[in-house]
């Protein structure tokens, strides 16, 4: 009877302690804090209460729920976890509020935390802004005092800087720059100040030169350029001087589609359009005065022009070709030019004398004797230039062939000849040559 008294109350003590860890198992694995309450008010110095009231304070998950498990377990195995939580649940409120005073209650409440260097550097950020809305040289003078070496130094310099740079940016004195730049070596615009002196420096070349190419520079390199409406005023005056000396159709065509409306429109068209009568009387073709006509309707040569387009067109060109229909092959006369060697020329004549007329060798090609069509690598056919040939006149044009592998030997070039008259009446010839060598051994194999 005695022992069974003792086995008793140790049979009720692990029964109860059974019981507390259940519910301390059920209160975490609850993830309520009405669980983790009762738990607490039952077993208030129980070993797990510390981590059951973490737990609450986790579910909470205020500052105040935080603040209130650090004050009642000061050196707890939770304690500093819960300050950490503590901290960013109060840093998170600073920033929100971001009032120097938030953060200088945070730095004072937690001086360890993780979050310090952040805090100083938001309380930092503050005082810039004041500086940067008071913009005055003493107000980022003091800041920089203050923060020595800051998040915001490098802005609070350069805003310093850009009071001296405001006054000189707009110099046109490059000895003034060049000041600046000698008393702020590494100052945060030595970019602009540099690309401003090399601005000016080419603009004293250009006033030097005073040619319509170097104003033309300029404006290409400086399309928004300190002297632009100057060099555009003095582009045009420099053009004129140059079309004065070296006046061309082309350069009065290009004065009168850049200054439509300049101050020398008016007698550079009228220069414009005695050039291009000229050119049209020297050439005499259909379509040099249909220019003329479509340039200057109302021009005095206007009526001119048309008669003598219709009198073009009335005639035909009476075309005709030599050249010889074989021609023996020699030694090439040229060192970069193998043999056998055949050269030729081909004349053209008018022979109504009415009209002249133009052809252009388009399309050439050799014909080998096995009539293998050969022209060049890149598959290109082989081209002559353009002979003028004048009414009642003559015009030639020389060429010549190789075929250093004998393949084209005995073989028969051919050419057509393609152009117009001056009425405009299409013309299309061809030339057939044979290139013959009496002594051919045949192919290299």
């Amino acid at each position: 009877m005695k022992h069974l008294l003792l086995v008793l109350p140790a049979l009720f003590v692990s029964l109860s302690s059974s019981a507390q860890i259940k519910q301390f198992k059920n209160a975490l694995e609850e993830n309520s804090v009405n669980a983790c309450d009762k738990f607490i008010n039952k077993y208030p110095s129980s070993e797990f209460t510390e981590e059951v009231a973490f737990k609450r304070a986790s579910l909470i998950n205020t500052s105040e729920a935080y603040e209130d498990f650090v004050k009642k377990y000061p050196k707890g195995n939770f304690t500093v976890r819960a300050l950490d939580l503590w901290s960013f649940s109060e840093f998170k409120k600073a920033e929100e509020i971001n009032s120097i005073d938030c953060y200088e209650k945070f730095l004072k409440a937690f001086p360890q935390s993780e979050f310090v260097r952040q805090i100083k550097k938001y309380i930092e950020i503050i005082d810039f802004n004041v500086a940067k809305k008071e913009n005055t040289r003493t107000a980022f003078q003091s800041f920089l005092d203050k923060y020595p070496d800051g998040f915001c130094k490098g802005d609070a310099e350069k805003s310093i800087e850009q009071f001296g740079f405001d006054l000189i940016k707009n110099s046109l004195s490059q000895e003034e720059l060049e000041g600046y730049l000698a008393r702020n070596a590494s100052g945060f615009f030595r970019t602009e100040i540099e690309q401003r002196i090399t601005e000016i420096k080419m603009w004293n070349e250009v006033e030097k030169d005073c040619g319509p190419y170097a104003y033309t520079e300029y404006i290409r390199l400086y399309p928004n350029g300190i002297y632009i409406d100057l060099a555009r005023s003095k582009f045009e005056t420099a053009m004129w001087n140059d079309l004065e000396i070296n006046g061309t159709t082309y350069k009065y065509e290009e004065y009168i589609k850049k200054y439509p409306t300049g101050i020398h429109a008016v007698e550079a068209n009228e220069r414009l359009e005695n050039l291009m009568w000229v050119d049209a009387k020297t050439e005499d073709w259909y379509s040099t005065y249909g220019k003329f006509i479509n340039r200057f309707p109302n021009s005095i040569h206007t009526k001119e022009a048309t008669d003598r387009i219709a009198y073009l067109k009335s005639q035909i060109a009476v075309v005709v070709i030599k050249y010889p229909q074989e021609v023996e092959q020699t030694l090439s006369p040229y060192s970069n030019v193998g043999s056998p060697f055949w050269s030729w020329n081909t004349v053209f004549k008018e022979t109504g004398g009415k009209i002249g007329f133009k052809v252009k060798g388009i399309k050439g090609y050799i014909i080998d004797p096995k009539g293998t069509k050969w022209v060049y690598e890149d598959g290109s056919f082989l081209l002559r230039g353009t002979v003028e040939v004048p009414a009642g006149g003559s015009g030639s044009d020389a060429t010549w062939s190789s075929s250093t592998d004998h393949v084209r030997c005995h073989g028969n070039e051919v050419i057509i000849w393609s152009g117009e008259d001056a009425g405009g009446h299409a013309i299309e010839i061809t030339e057939t040559v044979h290139l013959k060598h009496t002594f051919c051994l045949g192919p290299k194999k």
